[in-house]
């Protein structure tokens, strides 16, 4: 296994015996990725505040690995392997393929974006399991609600699925029909959602709310806002090299807001 790392501080390596399986585990803290390569030629892509373990050896029919955190697969083309990302509610099964996984246990949300082949989709939602196994084909996105949600979902409103010119429909999947969790986009553009591996943090029509944990795990820092209206301005952009300093004021510039910052510690206000 090669295991390149960049980025501030350190990913640690080590092994666990867990069913007679022996598992190498990596974990990401904020503001740091890092990358490796199994023997099998699969690439893994691991995002800040992140949590992967993959088996030591390749298994020739089926490899499972687990994450807690998000990252992007490019899995090598072996006939008849399957290739599977078990998160903590569902499990995503590939052949060979190209695709990203956001699931952050904490957030309650798991989104799987695709780009190359076919994936499928299954496992249990609010301790109900799926009524059928979900297919995503290239150039679409799921995001799964792993939580329950008191209301129906509206996509127009969900600035964290908000892509321009994607198709959206939503599906209920589980057996609760009154609740739909899952949301399905089409003819996206993948980059939004895969770019960080490349070094660049997309965002399109996103919540302020959900862009500050974007930016806490970005640049490993802790965000305050200490006004409500705040929460719900949306932003677009694209950030490269820029510091968080430089992040803030490119921000403050569309919709004005004072932001001040003590060590690690940020707040924003009107």
């Amino acid at each position: 296994v090669l295991l390149l790392i960049y980025g501030s501080g350190i990913t640690y390596l080590h092994l666990q015996n867990n069913n007679d399986q022996e598992y190498y585990e990596i974990y990401t803290r904020r503001g740091e990725k890092s990358q490796l390569v199994l023997s099998d030629g699969t690439k893994i892509w691991i995002n800040s505040d992140s949590h992967l373990r993959y088996p030591t050896s390749m298994n020739k029919n089926k490899v499972v690995v687990f994450l807690n955190g998000e990252a992007y697969f490019d899995v090598a083309r072996l006939k008849g392997r399957k290739f599977i990302v078990n998160t903590s509610d569902v499990d995503i099964t590939a052949l060979g393929t190209s695709f990203n996984v956001k699931a952050y246990k904490a957030d309650g949300i798991i989104e799987t974006t695709l780009e190359e082949g076919k994936i499928q989709i299954s496992g249990d939602l609010h301790n109900v399991k799926l009524k059928k196994s979900l297919i995503l084909l290239p150039n679409q996105r799921v995001t799964i609600y792993t939580q329950p949600i008191t209301s129906q979902i509206k996509p127009d409103n969900q600035s964290n699925i908000g892509v321009d010119d994607a198709q959206v429909k939503s599906e209920t999947l589980i057996e609760e029909p009154e609740k739909k969790d899952v949301i399905i986009q089409d003819q996206i553009n993948t980059s939004v959602y895969t770019s960080w591996k490349d070094g660049n943090l997309q965002f399109r029509k996103e919540r302020f709310e959900d862009l500050a944990l974007l930016l806490e795990r970005w640049y490993d820092v802790k965000i305050r806002i200490t006004d409500e209206e705040i929460r719900e301005w949306q932003y677009t952009g694209t950030f490269d090299k820029e510091t968080i300093e430089q992040a803030l004021t490119a921000l403050s510039l569309s919709m004005p807001f004072r932001y001040s910052i003590n060590k690690n510690c940020v707040t924003i206000e009107k």
